[in-house]
């Protein structure tokens, strides 16, 4: 049986990874029910490919990543309807639905913690993460005491933390951030982590066959086939072949 999330919308933004991001969201639909969903594209069809109902919103390709979350901030709060929202990305997704907990929506912002900073503000990583309504809306209407910034998250959880949370919004705690997912630090397994983010996370979180895929549909994009990307993924597969048949994880570094 499905993880039932009536109060939470899953909404994708995307306009240069299709394929990958159609198939990051038929797979959360196939462990989670959602209240709504809500993609942005300029090509339908990898969606619709894969079955994928919900609302298609139409939008022109986005010509910087700054745009993308442009969006996110200021156009995508108008048209939810339920109390949460959760955002996913091509390189991201959900692998242990029985780790959701009721306590994720008792916060405002969730997201893997970073883990590099040393300080309290380690929550969180945006790339997938659960926002609030009330705290989006709140955001875009304040948008030029909060202007976006890059990296959104960053901006978002360090910097303009502080003065949210003397408004009344509440970021989850580390330890709550971590159930609900983990990006390059903390990793327990993957049944004691809700959802995961990052490349370098797929060759621990994906059968070889499912792996394939991905590496398949990666080569094929322009924008993913690049030297960045590669890098990342191809360490995290040596890390994991060196790892041998205990499947124990390598220590994920921050990025440089």
């Amino acid at each position: 049986m499905k993880l039932q999330l009536p109060d939470v919308t899953l909404v994708a933004i995307d306009t240069v990874c299709h394929a990958l991001t159609a198939l990051a969201i038929k797979e959360c639909l196939d462990k989670v029910q959602f209240g709504g969903i809500h993609i942005y594209t300029d090509d339908p069809i990898p969606f619709a490919r894969l079955g994928i109902g919900g609302t298609l919103s139409a939008v022109a390709p986005f010509t910087s990543l700054d745009a993308v979350m442009g969006h996110l901030w200021y156009h995508v709060p108008e048209h939810v309807e339920t109390s949460h929202v959760l955002t996913v990305q091509w390189d991201s997704g959900i692998v242990s639905p029985a780790s959701w907990s009721e306590r994720f929506l008792g916060c405002d912002y969730v997201g893997a913690p970073w883990g590099w900073h040393g300080d309290a503000y380690e929550v969180g990583n945006g790339g997938f993460s659960l926002r609030s309504r009330r705290l989006m809306q709140y955001v875009a209407e304040h948008r030029e005491k909060f202007p976006l910034g890059h990296p959104e998250d960053d901006v978002l959880c360090r910097r303009y933390r502080p003065e949210l949370e003397r408004a009344g919004f509440r970021w989850a705690s580390s330890d709550l951030a971590l159930r609900f997912s983990f990006e390059r630090t903390g990793f327990a397994g993957l049944d004691q982590h809700f959802a995961y983010h990052g490349i370098f996370n797929w060759p621990h979180v994906f059968s070889v066959a499912a792996l394939q895929e991905r590496i398949s549909l990666m080569l094929g994009n322009s924008y993913l086939n690049r030297p960045k990307h590669l890098k990342e993924l191809l360490q995290a597969m040596k890390e994991r072949s060196e790892a041998g048949a205990s499947g124990e994880r390598a220590p994920i570094r921050r990025p440089a």
